[in-house]
């Protein structure tokens, strides 16, 4: 079929600009309230480049999209763009680094509607969609897949994230929530063998029972509606709220942050957690329960806080060790909140364990 080369200046059209062969864009602006159109069969090649949407100017793929080098596309001079990968399509990020969409700081607004298959490439290396403060948004449909096989990919953008399909994190690869409020509607799918992070200033909400691989929380909050389970769950900051249960299988790592919400944090027969470094607040009235073992070390303190009324566990199948800094307590609540340690298992301390009123020992 025909081809189509734009490597400077501007396309202009008032009506849409139809490609049923091959796009090679490698810089310049398309502009005008249209959409260009990449047909069914048809290839666009978005390369190292800076590719500007102005003037309401609309992406849609039908076809393929193979994006490569550090190009990005971009809505820009107050431009209100849509890029939209439509059901059936595919478009490839195999760029090493960099956005492949966002926005300039002009106000403009882009959304990135996904219905197809999204690739992040397994290329090691960084690639974020939208850019912190600015107004990007992203829409992954009941059809659509987001699918990153290596590397990491960023979602960035200051704007609303609404997922309702798949997003499948390869082994070796990571997702990151950095920025915006992203919501996995009931029926999306979380599939990952690689990591799951959310972090800086971003709100996600799971509507949903998942399974997931590996999940961590730098900052930012993590919100889930019904059980999650997790084989490695991490926790270095943020807040982690629900009322439903966290079950962990096997690795558990708490050293900062909140777990907020009337769920309970279940380590499972077999796993292994460790508590470090600072204080834990507990919200909510959060509980925890050990099935595994756990290390609580250095300077961990369980904090219940704002009214909390927690209970931690250790089961009878529970292995809980104490290896504090000297003169540390395991927890104590604040002045309106209360914390229970329930002892049904084993429960070793050394000598410099701070003495103090925990709570309830069964065991």
């Amino acid at each position: 079929g025909s081809t189509l080369e734009m490597s400077s200046g501007i396309i202009e059209t008032g009506g849409n600009l139809v490609v049923a062969g091959n796009l090679k864009w490698s810089s310049g602006t398309m502009k005008g309230d249209a959409t260009t159109i990449i047909e069914v069969g048809g290839v666009a090649e978005i390369l190292n480049g800076q590719l500007g949407l102005e003037d309401n100017r609309d992406f849609l793929n039908r076809g393929k999209v193979i994006q490569t080098g550090n190009s990005y596309l971009y809505a820009k001079t107050a431009s209100n763009s849509v890029i939209t990968n439509a059901t059936g399509a595919q478009w490839d990020v195999n760029s090493p680094s960099g956005r492949f969409a966002y926005t300039d700081g002009s106000g403009a607004q882009l959304l990135f509607n996904n219905a197809g298959d999204l690739y992040k490439s397994a290329i090691t290396g960084n690639v974020t969609y939208g850019y912190t403060s600015r107004s990007s948004s992203f829409t992954n449909q009941s059809t659509g897949r987001v699918m990153v096989e290596g590397g990491t990919l960023t979602f960035e953008g200051s704007g609303q994230g609404q997922h309702s399909g798949e997003l499948m994190i390869a082994d070796g690869g990571e997702a990151i929530f950095a920025y915006g409020q992203h919501t996995f509607n009931s029926g999306s799918v979380i599939s990952d063998t690689g990591t799951l992070t959310v972090g800086t200033n971003s709100s996600v909400s799971i509507a949903s029972a998942q399974a997931l691989e590996s999940l961590k929380v730098t900052r930012g909050t993590l919100t889930h509606n019904g059980t999650l389970t997790v084989t490695e769950f991490e926790q270095s900051g943020g807040t982690l709220s629900s009322d439903d249960a966290l079950m962990v299988t096997g690795t558990l790592t708490w050293s900062g942050g909140t777990q907020d919400g009337q769920g309970t944090t279940v380590l499972e027969n077999g796993g292994t957690g460790t508590l470090n470094t600072t204080t834990l607040t507990l919200n909510g009235n959060r509980a925890i329960t050990n099935h595994g073992e756990i290390d609580q070390l250095s300077n961990a303190l369980l904090y219940p806080a704002g009214g909390s009324q927690s209970v931690v566990t250790n089961a009878e199948d529970g292995i809980w060790n104490i290896n504090l800094a000297n003169n540390r307590d395991l927890g104590y609540p604040d002045a309106s909140s209360r914390l229970d340690f329930i002892n049904a298992g084993t429960l070793n301390k050394q000598d410099n364990l701070h003495n103090y009123d925990i709570g309830h020992n069964s065991g």
